[in-house]
């Protein structure tokens, strides 16, 4: 099982909040989706029986549009069905930031779960266990609206844990 991503998968530490699974943590700080476009190769390579992928977060940061940002995803689950075909896809929600980039962020993750719904996919809606009344991440969860706290980090791994064990595989596409 690998985790791919940007900072936000990098700092967790999946081997302590999945501690009996065999997890690698591929996030590196400051990718955006286009990055991980150009690198999923070397990690589908691999044959992982599940990837669990969340990007793009950082994309309007980066000065990327919604389409680019959509496209880089077509390019990413692409990548993986042509050279790991066995392989659970994961596409999660970028998770909420502060309130002036919540319309920014529904717009991103309404064009990736399109994308991931087209590609077959498994999409997990990050966002409810994560949004404020105010559409911004919850404080108890984060001191500064992006980074996680541990109990964002657990959030995070009770929200996608019945993926992680025996999950439903791709659906085909359409």
């Amino acid at each position: 099982m690998v985790f791919v991503g940007d900072g936000i998968t990098n700092e967790a530490r999946w081997s302590e909040l999945f501690v009996d699974l065999p997890v690698k943590n591929r996030g590196i700080d400051g990718d955006t989706s286009a990055d991980v476009a150009m690198r999923i190769g070397q990690i589908a390579a691999g044959r992982p029986a599940k990837i669990f992928l969340l990007i793009g977060g950082g994309d309007a940061a980066a000065e990327k549009t919604v389409a680019e940002t959509a496209a880089a995803y077509e390019q990413i689950l692409d990548r993986i069905a042509r050279d790991s075909p066995a392989t659970q896809i994961f596409v999660q929600s970028i998770l909420p930031r502060g309130e002036e980039a919540r319309d920014d962020i529904r717009e991103r993750n309404e064009a990736i779960e399109a994308v991931a719904a087209a590609k077959g996919a498994v999409w997990i809606d990050l966002v409810p266990a994560f949004v404020d009344d105010q559409g911004a991440l919850r404080g108890d969860l984060s001191n500064d609206h992006v980074h996680l706290l541990a109990a964002g980090y657990r959030t995070w791994r009770d929200t996608i844990a019945g993926y992680v064990g025996d999950a439903p595989r791709r659906s085909p596409p359409g």
